[in-house]
């Protein structure tokens, strides 16, 4: 999570998932879907995660329902396997690994955290003109 915006108290709740054989976790994948309405972003943001969200649930291999929350931690061994198998190196390489998550059996969870919008996220209108 690059830009700080979830809370990294969360680190040690994940690190505790991932410890605990009993569930056979390989990925912890960080939440903010029960955030969707109480969360303030600018109209463009809104529109964006909603499209995007509606792309990865026609066309993604995964059931998590917030593949761009930042704030993942994988086990050494299932980390080591899934990023040796990752082609995409920008922004969506996220729905990658989700997807090889579910392709390559990893067991994961997806976990509610802490999160609140920070100023300076990479995510721009000026840098989507392609898209126009």
């Amino acid at each position: 999570d690059a830009d700080g915006a979830t809370d990294w108290d969360e680190v040690g709740r994940f690190v505790g998932i991932l410890r605990d054989d009993m569930k056979g976790v390989g990925a912890v994948i960080g939440s903010r879907a029960h955030l969707a309405d109480g969360v303030k972003r600018t109209r463009f943001r809104a529109v964006l995660m909603r499209g995007f969200h509606f792309v990865v649930s026609v066309f993604g291999r995964t059931r998590v329902k917030d593949t761009q929350c930042g704030f993942k931690l994988f086990s050494a061994k299932e980390g080591k396997r899934l990023f040796s198998n990752v082609r995409l190196l920008r922004w969506s390489f996220d729905v990658e690994v989700l997807s090889l998550c579910t392709a390559m059996g990893v067991p994961h969870v997806e976990v509610p955290v802490r999160w609140e919008e920070v100023d300076g996220s990479k995510l721009a209108e000026e840098g989507l003109g392609w898209a126009a």
